[in-house]
């Protein structure tokens, strides 16, 4: 629990739109908070680093060193209606758990059912230097030559070909080539309060369905290549679900 709290306290280490701190009066009283926290596992093992030990889809067996990506435009969502939008830019770094953590301070308390949210950023938000100039930010830029603006995500790791062990890095950026993802949800956001909701991201998911991404044929580099970089945002639809 107190690990939590810090994390919450954290927070403003995440890129995103400044917020101000969360303070109710009687006026306000039907608002809470959300602390979205995220896990990253694949097919439910959680992420150990640097480990050749996961299967894809496509019997690629490999590892990850490297999972940096921006999550926007937020909507939660009840009965099919939106019912709260959060434009902020969150940068996520998996392998540091304070940055997994994305605060929305004021909500309107309820039940909600379903989150849809950005993997990357949407093309008003995508333009070169347009986020504050932290090394996070700087170390995520997309070149200009290439269109600039940020890399909406690095996956990054080693595959084992036979007896051989080679480099991957798929990456993805250029306005347009967000991703899209959504998951169920059993939410209850209490006035006065600060909800947890813990969801996890299964990274097979990026190499699974509805386009098999196999190494050996569509190759270990995205970056620049318009179809493979298709084919992992529609991979990514259903990354992320909810932990009960």
């Amino acid at each position: 629990m107190g690990k939590v709290i810090l994390l919450v306290l954290c927070f403003y280490t995440i890129v995103g739109c400044s917020h101000r701190d969360i303070s109710y009066s009687p006026a306000i009283s039907s608002y809470g908070g959300l602390s979205i926290i995220i896990n990253h596992s694949v097919n439910n093992q959680l992420l150990l680093w640097d480990s050749i030990k996961y299967h894809n889809e496509a019997g690629n067996v490999y590892s990850i060193s490297k999972l940096q990506y921006y999550i926007s435009n937020i909507r939660l969502y009840k009965n099919n209606n939106i019912v709260q939008q959060n434009d902020s830019a969150y940068y996520i770094d998996a392998k540091h758990q304070y940055s997994s953590v994305m605060l929305i301070p004021t909500l309107l308390a309820g039940v909600y059912d379903s989150v849809a949210l950005t993997i990357g950023l949407l093309p008003f938000q995508n333009i070169s230097y347009g986020l504050p100039a932290t090394i996070e930010n700087t170390n995520m830029g997309w070149p200009d030559a290439m269109g600039g603006g940020y890399h909406f995500l690095k996956l990054e790791g080693h595959w084992k070909d036979a007896a051989v062990v080679n480099g991957f890095a798929l990456h993805v950026g250029k306005s347009g080539f967000h991703c899209e993802a959504g998951f169920a949800c059993n939410l209850d956001v209490r006035a006065n309060q600060i909800t947890n909701l813990n969801i996890m991201m299964n990274i097979n998911e990026w190499f699974r369905k509805p386009a098999e991404y196999d190494f050996s044929s569509d190759g270990v580099y995205s970056m620049g290549n318009e179809v493979l970089m298709r084919k992992i945002i529609v991979n990514g639809q259903d990354v992320f679900s909810q932990i009960h």
